[in-house]
């Protein structure tokens, strides 16, 4: 007992040397007896151990009463340092507590993350100014504190301050969803009963409607007419359903077909119904300047169809021409023996048999193209005079009237050289009367003569 006491007394002493010293000057623990760093209080070496820091739990540390600033321990809950600033403790994070400037790898999406644990925004910095901010509740804002889910703020006029290259998709399972243009007022872009709608605050979802299953559009109705892929209804403010202008080297309104089998439709058609008001026009082509053209119709020569076909009652007013430039003419030959053949031909009153070519209501004067053709059979060819399909109404666009056609305005110089050769007639019968008058004259004289003897 008394070796014990001796030993323990001895220890103390040593210790108590030992206090003093350090309090003198730098400590060392070593094996090799090097002095310490001349930096350093306690400088500890080895290269088969470490330094062990006490250890406890978070809720030991947080009890440690008045902790001195730099206090540092190890949480084992937390399995980090912490070390205590003068007024909070703060952990000391690396790759498994903190994010790394370089990236860091086997995170647990479910619990390691890039923000807050309280009720505080999260906000991002480039060049210490803030880009965006997350609120606690979860709106996002680019520019400025969000006030919706995502907010964005740009530069404003002539910027692009949102880009995607790829897809956007907005809505939910149900096809909800759409995205509105500045504000409320102004207008939306979305579901509408599972078609893409257009809704604006004065004209509603009629405003633009693209049908979904059939790729239908629709202006100022959010039903399209069945059998049109673009469907626009003018009202009583806006009467025109449909207008083109241009200021280029084109045209205002270009209509093209360019496959199809069957059907007479035209590439532009303009239709009328019953209802609409009296002198109302199918087509209409206007102009204001004397060198404009109202309507052209082209085709190339030949062939059974037309440049423009008029069905039924043709008006005009102002010059009706042919051309008929000798400068444009070639193999010019004199027409003989008009007058000949066109006392072989026979002339008739008749009733068509289709409305489409006039119809029974009053009777028609003309020739027969056959008859016409006999004599003079550049004047006749075959041609059709099936109407053009409309979408409409019935208009008999399914019967076949390919028929004969007579170019009458083509008789008028036939006609013209059939009275030059009658006016020939007549100047020579005028002639021979003359002559016989004469004679007859010269007659007289003598038997008069004669009865006086």
């Amino acid at each position: 007992m008394k070796k014990i006491l001796l030993k323990s007394i001895a220890f103390v002493c040593v210790c108590l040397l030992a206090n003093e010293n350090m309090k003198a000057q730098n400590v060392a623990i070593n094996a090799s007896g090097a002095a310490p760093n001349a930096s350093a209080m306690l400088d500890i070496t080895s290269t088969t151990t470490g330094l062990l820091i006490p250890r406890m739990t978070s809720a030991q540390r947080t009890a440690i009463g008045a902790p001195a600033t730099g206090l540092l321990v190890y949480d084992t809950t937390t399995g980090s340092f912490w070390y205590y600033n003068g007024t909070i403790w703060i952990q000391i994070l690396n790759t498994n507590t903190g994010w790394s400037t370089t990236g860091n790898a086997g995170t647990v999406v479910a619990t390691n993350f890039l923000g807050t644990t309280d009720a505080v925004d999260f906000a991002i910095r480039t060049n210490n100014t803030e880009r965006m901010r997350i609120l606690s509740g979860g709106n996002v804002g680019i520019g400025m504190v969000p006030g919706v889910k995502l907010d964005v703020t740009g530069a404003g006029s002539g910027t692009i301050d949102f880009r995607v290259n790829g897809r956007i998709q907005t809505g939910d399972a149900g096809g909800n969803g759409g995205m509105w243009l500045s504000n409320a007022s102004d207008g939306f872009i979305g579901n509408n009963g599972g078609n893409i709608g257009f809704w604006t605050n004065g004209a509603g979802w009629n405003a633009f409607q693209i049908v979904k299953a059939t790729g239908q559009v629709a202006v100022n109705t959010t039903t399209p007419i069945a059998g049109d892929l673009f469907s626009s209804f003018g009202n009583a403010a806006q009467p025109y359903a449909i207008n083109g202008y241009t200021t280029g080297n084109g045209v205002a309104v270009y209509g093209y077909r360019n496959t199809g089998t069957t059907g007479t439709w035209g590439s532009i058609q303009g239709e009328l119904i019953t209802t609409a008001p009296n002198n109302s026009n199918g087509v209409s082509g206007l102009v204001n300047n004397t060198n404009h053209r109202g309507v052209t119709g082209q085709k190339p020569v030949g062939g059974a169809q037309w440049g423009g076909l008029f069905l039924n009652d043709l008006g005009y007013t102002g010059f009706f021409g042919a051309a008929s430039d000798e400068r444009f003419k070639k193999d010019i030959t004199k027409i003989d023996d008009a007058l000949e053949k066109l006392l072989k031909l026979k002339t008739y009153k008749y009733h068509y048999t289709e409305p489409e070519l006039g119809g029974d209501k009053i009777f028609y004067y003309g020739f027969m193209a056959q008859d016409v053709e006999i004599l003079f059979p550049d004047l006749v060819q075959e041609k059709d005079f099936t109407p053009s399909q409309a979408k409409s109404f019935y208009n008999g666009y399914d019967k076949n009237l390919k028929l004969k056609a007579v170019s009458t305005i083509s008789l008028i110089p036939i006609l013209t050289k059939a009275l030059q050769e009658q006016q020939e007639i007549i100047e020579s019968q005028k002639q021979e009367l003359e002559n016989l008058k004469t004679q007859t004259s010269d007659l007289l004289i003598r038997i008069e003569k004669l009865e006086k003897k």
